[in-house]
C-alpha cells in the first residue's frame, strides 16, 4: 500500500488487491536467489493471454543466472507460435533488447527482426528505469519508471489496440497511442 502524500510504498505485493507478476530483474537472484526467486514467485519464463491479448514474460537477465536462466530460443519460439494470432501482443523482459552491454549487435539486430516480423505490438522493459517511449519498425518500446516517487504506467489493452498513460503518484497523462 502506498502513502502518496509522503511518498512511501510497503513492499507487500499482495497489499495491492490486484492480480501481478513478477518480472525477473538484475540484482533479483544473486547467489541462491534463482532457486528462491523460483520458490517465491515460479517460473521465470511464462506467457499468459487474456482476451484478445497476449503476454510473454521472458527472463533475459543474463547477470544473475548466467546460463541457466536465459533462453533466447524459448523466447523466439513463444513469439513465433504467437505470430499473427492475438490483436495485442506484448513481449516483457527487464533488459531492453538494444542494450549493448546486455546482447552483442547481432543479437539486438535479430531481437528488432523477430520483434518486427511477428507482430508484436509493444515491448516492455525496465532495466534503465526512466520512463520511454520508442518506435522500432513495426512495434513500440515501452520503459517503464523506477517505481520511486510514485511514477508508474498504466497500458490499456483494447480490441483497436493500446492506450498508455505516464503517472506521477496520482496525475496521469496519455502518452500513447
Amino acid at each position: 500500500q502506498c502513502d502518496w502524500s509522503s511518498d512511501v510504498c510497503s513492499s507487500d505485493l499482495e497489499a495491492l488487491n490486484k492480480p501481478f507478476v513478477v518480472v525477473l530483474g538484475n540484482h533479483d537472484s544473486v547467489g541462491k536467489g534463482p532457486s528462491l526467486y523460483r520458490q517465491a514467485f515460479g517460473a521465470e519464463n511464462f506467457t499468459l493471454q487474456f482476451a484478445d491479448t497476449k503476454f510473454i514474460f521472458a527472463n533475459n537477465n543474463r547477470l544473475d543466472f548466467l546460463d541457466e536462466g536465459w533462453n533466447a530460443q524459448w523466447l523466439e519460439n513463444e513469439v513465433e507460435k504467437s505470430a499473427g494470432k492475438y490483436t495485442n501482443f506484448v513481449v516483457v523482459h527487464h533488459v531492453d533488447a538494444e542494450n549493448p552491454y546486455y546482447f552483442s549487435s547481432q543479437a539486438i539486430k535479430d531481437f528488432n527482426n523477430l520483434y518486427s516480423s511477428q507482430g508484436v505490438n509493444w515491448v516492455v522493459n525496465g532495466h534503465l528505469h526512466a520512463f520511454e517511449i520508442k518506435e522500432h519498425s513495426g512495434y513500440k518500446q515501452l520503459t517503464v519508471p523506477r517505481v520511486e516517487s510514485g511514477q508508474y504506467n498504466i497500458m490499456e489493452f483494447t480490441g483497436g489496440g493500446t492506450n498508455v498513460w505516464y503517472c506521477h503518484f496520482r496525475n496521469c497523462d496519455q502518452v500513447s497511442p
